[in-house]
């Protein structure tokens, strides 16, 4: 069963979805989700394996990192990796954008992250560094960047399709939780736990004076 939620304001629009793989009642991907008075706070996180010991790392990992949010995200997955060594472990991927648009992502492991712009002129990429959340890391460092009106931030866990962004890197659109939904059902892999976060920054509307 796929559980989908969204959050929406005058900043931000995000849908998310989460489906265990078949034969599981429990995903071992989360998603991240704070909106807070300075701007949004979102990520995914996928434990490693399958079933109830990949939910709960990935459930303790979440909590962790809703918990101390407001550090920047390289002292935050730093310190998260500390905490966690020993545990079953995690891919993770995670976003800061502030109300003006500042952003900041980290990811550590094969959560894939990408900026989808309507100007073709304009890239930004996100890497991930190689590793696992309480496994083994390289040097954790963050990538900061200016996140324009009109741009999407889609993030994903290794269990939906790469083919998502392949053909037409800037032309996914979510603005249902049918379309999170129906989007999962298309690129999800039915033998991995699947996640999908979409986060769009809409373009002011002006009022109508009469």
């Amino acid at each position: 069963m796929t559980i989908t939620n969204f959050h929406k304001d005058e900043a931000f629009q995000l849908f998310y979805g989460i489906r265990p793989c078949i034969g599981e009642v429990l995903s071992g991907d989360e998603v991240i989700l704070l909106r807070h008075e300075n701007g949004i706070f979102f990520g995914i996180i996928d434990g490693l394996g399958h079933g109830r010991k990949a939910a709960t790392v990935a459930q303790e990992i979440k909590d962790y990192c809703l918990q101390h949010y407001h550090l920047p995200l390289t002292a935050l997955l730093t310190q998260a990796h500390e905490f966690f060594k020993g545990s079953q472990g995690a891919a993770i991927a995670l976003c800061h954008v502030q109300n003006d648009g500042q952003a900041e992502y980290i990811g550590l492991g094969n959560v894939e992250t990408r900026v989808l712009t309507p100007n073709a002129q304009r890239q930004v990429v996100l890497l991930p560094r190689d590793g696992a959340l309480g496994i083994r890391s390289r040097t954790i460092q963050s990538t900061s960047w200016q996140m324009q009106d009109g741009e999407s931030v889609v993030m994903h866990s290794d269990g939906i399709s790469s083919q998502i962004l392949k053909n037409a890197p800037n032309s996914l659109h979510i603005h249902h939780i049918q379309d999170m939904r129906s989007t999962i059902d298309q690129y999800g892999k039915s033998h991995d736990d699947a996640a999908l976060l979409y986060l769009h920054k809409p373009t002011p509307t002006t009022p109508n004076h009469v």
